[in-house]
């Protein structure tokens, strides 16, 4: 059954920050798990044909890192989809940060929460459960690139109640 409180904010959240914190709400209201401290960055990583990568979680940090080049792709093809998109990648590299490591542990995990919060409709949680079947607005198709050199930016407001101390 849908969380209406997970629902609502989500249809108001705009961009990492806003959207990290519903994450955080909803795997705290599904599970009774949350971890503080956590800081998001955005980099370019790379586009290939036939898939990408979304994102990834720094092991043994409070680094979760997204790939650019699939938001981008999604603001040219779907924009209404950035916000779904990003609620199912935040929320599965989210779980990796809370130690569910292993991928065949954190997709179905992903797929539940994504599931107990926004029901089984929502786009967000259609995209959680298979994020391939969304790949013609995620990857350019017959491009590939992965940049050398790898610059990060940190996103900025993002765990603001864990890190109020950092200005």
């Amino acid at each position: 059954m849908a969380d209406e409180q997970v629902i609502e904010r989500l249809a108001k959240a705009k961009d990492i920050p806003e959207v990290f914190e519903v994450v955080k709400f909803a795997v705290r209201k599904v599970l009774n798990r949350e971890r503080a401290g956590l800081m998001v960055a955005t980099a370019d990583i790379g586009n290939m044909p036939g898939g990408f990568l979304g994102g990834y979680y720094v092991v043994a940090t409070n680094a979760i890192v997204v790939n650019r080049t699939p938001l981008r792709r999604i603001q040219e093809t779907n924009p209404e989809l950035y916000v779904p998109w990003l609620f199912g990648l935040l929320l599965h590299e989210y779980l990796h940060t809370l130690g569910v490591l292993d991928e065949e542990e954190v997709r179905p995990l992903t797929n539940h929460v994504a599931r107990e919060s926004l029901g089984p409709e929502h786009p967000a949680t259609k995209m959680a459960a298979n994020p391939m079947a969304y790949l013609g607005n995620l990857a350019w198709p017959h491009v590939y690139f992965a940049p050398r050199d790898i610059p990060f930016e940190i996103v900025k407001g993002v765990d603001r109640d864990a890190t109020s101390y950092i200005r």
